[in-house]
């Protein structure tokens, strides 16, 4: 059994091995592993620390049925379990520093469980407090054979620092992948142009109606890299410069901004937002992502779906066929020519639109819809 201190070398890699898995969960197994042979024990396991859910994530060295015998049952009878859940974050222990020898080797935990699993004497480290995941880590000896020394306790301490720097990496790793995958499915319910485009333009993600445009190519198109760019080569610097700013320039706090670029087939303009929407505490993290939209102003109007109408102020279907006219500037006499209705009726319906909206001018109403109606479907 090894007593004597390990080489820079071997701590280094190991410790570049918890980083790597911290990025790469798949990795944590091989990590651990690492770890086990460090220490030059027999196992070693990431165990979770949760009130009502005390169990082995990953164990290195144990096989399944033991680890399942555990996770059902002898979870609840472990006593270093207890001891941890009970301790500090940063904590470290031998398992016969804070238990005697004979409470440990006399439970029912040991004899059941620990003896036949081939456990004996360990170290451990408490190095999360989340309820979550995995909060720490322990490594043991096969029974009878001393283990807990004063090199390895400061090899698992200092292990703790790069083992708690990793638990945070990936909660915001995993963070970040559960908000990406709430925005990408929110975008796919709206209406208008919406996608999701990293500082340097490279596209996340983009809903139908922004596929529709880039596929065009009339003014914005995918380039190559899959990045987003300009058909005009005078626009491209502007929308540059707006995604670059709207996820966080040269270390600056992202800003949101509007610009407008050519749509050549039409000869008209596009109108380009950006929003920030990863704002965390460093504005100097690669990899920040900007919501952008896409409109045209000529299209605006129509692109409003008849059914939020409905919805939001309870429009019949002929009321809200007719409000579709009427905000495209139609006359009444062509609404009715249009539905082929008489425009007394027209005029009925009209008015019971008016009713429900609260406004008394075709105007005004056009103003109120094409403000106030939700663009999600």
């Amino acid at each position: 059994m090894r007593d004597d201190p390990v080489d820079l070398e071997t701590f280094s890699t190991t410790v570049e091995a918890i980083y790597a898995a911290a990025a790469e969960p798949s990795l944590w197994p091989g990590t651990v592993d690492r770890i086990v042979t460090m220490f030059d024990a027999a196992v070693g396991s990431l165990v979770t620390s949760a009130p009502d859910d005390q169990r082995i994530a990953l164990g290195v060295g144990l096989d399944t049925t033991s680890v399942d015998s555990y996770n059902r049952y002898y979870r609840d009878l472990d006593p270093i379990a207890r001891i941890v859940a009970r301790s500090a974050v940063g904590e470290v222990g031998c398992v016969f520093e804070v238990l005697s020898r004979r409470q440990l080797t006399e439970s029912e935990f040991f004899v059941d469980w620990a003896r036949p699993t081939g456990l004996g004497d360990g170290v451990f480290a408490r190095f999360s407090d989340r309820a979550d995941g995995p909060s720490w880590l322990c490594v043991a000896a096969e029974p009878n054979k001393g283990f807990a020394s004063t090199g390895r306790i400061e090899l698992i301490r200092h292990l703790v620092p790069h083992l708690r720097a990793a638990a945070a990496i990936q909660l915001r790793s995993t963070e970040a992948s559960q908000s990406l995958r709430l925005t990408t499915q929110i975008l796919e319910h709206l209406d208008g142009s919406a996608l999701l485009v990293e500082e340097h333009g490279l596209i996340h993600h983009m809903n139908a109606a922004a596929r529709a445009i880039l596929t065009r190519a009339d003014g914005l198109l995918v380039v190559r890299g899959g990045k987003l760019g300009t058909t005009v080569g005078a626009d491209r610097a502007a929308l540059h410069e707006l995604v670059l700013r709207a996820c966080g320039d040269c270390c600056e706090a992202p800003i949101a901004g509007s610009i407008s670029l050519t749509r050549p087939s039409t000869g008209g303009r596009y109108v380009v937002h950006a929003i920030p929407i990863c704002t965390d505490d460093d504005p100097c993290r690669p990899g920040r992502l900007a919501l952008l939209t896409i409109v045209d102003p000529t299209e605006s109007a129509s692109a409003v779906p008849a059914r939020t109408w409905r919805s939001v102020y309870g429009l019949t279907a002929r009321e809200a066929g007719i409000v579709e006219h009427v905000i495209r500037g139609d006359g009444l006499q062509a609404v009715a020519d249009a539905l082929g209705v008489t425009l007394s009726t027209v005029r009925t319906h009209l008015q019971h639109v008016f009713d429900k909206t609260g406004t008394r001018r075709q105007k005004d109403l056009a103003r109120l819809l094409l403000s106030s109606t939700p663009s999600i479907r």
